[in-house]
């Protein structure tokens, strides 16, 4: 246990990562993954298929996932020049507006033409294009483009995949990258815990009385963002925009009220939660911005279980669950999942954390 009147080292969330282990593509059935079961009241841990959660799970819980959509947000440009670059959206403005990282140095009122095709010499240009609207420091631009926003990324667009997959996107990601409940435009990364469930094993969860209730939180690119400074409370956390709507609060309350438990799929959902709960312990609707950095110490308001993948080191993420788990559980159950074959990111396999005191 840390004392949380102290600064705690951020050297405290490393660990020796194996390069191997790092999943660069997913497995051929979604929910075939490994389940890592890590009782966090005990630090029991039991190997599982994903497959297993509806044994796992009975009527006593409701299930939170994150209905978010990852933007194929990677469009290939170049300048009038000749030069190639890369427009990475981020956030949708409006319908022809987009907030972007955009390599290579711009100025307000420069005009980026999109490719047709991958960023090869000789590549034939479309007939669409973008204007810099205005320049915001670091890559970041606003830009208009020639038609809406969503429709440039479904004609030219690639998916994020994170940089330590460390391959080409290939068209299967296009499914895979998504979870099977994804359905509001917005993130810039997968929700990864939820890329295990088949729409078959959620309709099991609900015949045995599991509910699963849907909130949204846009995923941005600072969730893979490791912590650069010496301390982890130094540490300026990114903001994600999230919304619950009045009828999935009125539900999940009255499920806690009811002396339900609630499991959040994935560290999102534990953020959202947290971050719109009450101190009655209550969540609250309504469409606000995040930047709730949970660490060792924090007291959890609303969730009782997650499923979540294995993270970076030296991650907000890893914290988060470090303090859910429990430090020396976590870590524990990083050290065994390391040595028995799991796959850790995006595309490895999952822990179930939870108490056998629940």
């Amino acid at each position: 246990m840390i004392d949380i009147n102290k600064k705690v080292l951020t050297s405290r969330y490393d660990y020796d990562l194996d390069k191997n282990i790092i999943a660069k593509y997913p497995m051929d059935s979604r929910d075939n993954s490994k389940l890592l079961y890590v009782d966090r009241s005990n630090g029991k841990l039991v190997d599982y298929i994903f497959s297993d959660i509806v044994d796992l799970l009975d009527s006593s819980y409701m299930v939170v996932v994150n209905n978010s959509k990852v933007m194929k947000s990677r469009v290939p440009a170049r300048r009038l020049t000749g030069g190639k670059t890369e427009i990475f959206i981020t956030d949708i403005i409006n319908d022809n507006e987009a907030y972007v990282l955009l390599k290579g140095k711009f100025k307000i009122g420069d005009k980026v033409q999109i490719s047709a095709s991958a960023l090869q010499s000789g590549d034939l240009l479309s007939d669409d294009f973008a204007v810099v609207k205005s320049s915001l420091g670091e890559g970041r631009h606003q830009l208009k483009f020639s038609k809406e926003v969503s429709s440039i990324m479904e004609s030219y667009g690639k998916m994020p995949l994170p940089p330590y997959i460390d391959r080409d996107v290939d068209i299967s990601d296009d499914n895979r990258y998504q979870t099977v409940y994804s359905k509001r435009l917005g993130s810039s990364a997968a929700p990864t815990a939820g890329l295990h469930f088949t729409t078959s094993l959620i309709d099991l969860l609900k015949d045995k009385g599991v509910v699963i209730e849907e909130i949204t939180l846009n995923v941005g690119l600072g969730t893979f963002r490791d912590i650069k400074t010496e301390y982890i409370d130094d540490h300026v956390i990114h903001t994600e925009s999230y919304s619950i709507s009045s009828e999935c609060a009125e539900r999940v309350n009255a499920h806690r009220k009811a002396g339900g438990k609630i499991l959040a799929v994935g560290t999102t959902v534990v953020r959202t939660l947290e971050s719109s709960c009450n101190i009655n312990g209550e969540l609250v609707a309504g469409d606000k911005d995040s930047d709730i950095f949970i660490k060792e110490g924090y007291r959890f308001k609303i969730v009782d279980a997650m499923i979540t993948n294995f993270h970076l080191p030296k991650s907000t993420l890893l914290s988060l669950v470090s303090a859910f788990g429990g430090y020396d559980n976590i870590m524990n159950a990083y050290k065994y999942a390391m040595n028995n074959g799991y796959r850790f990111f995006s595309y490895g396999d999952a822990m179930l954390i939870y108490s056998s005191d629940l």
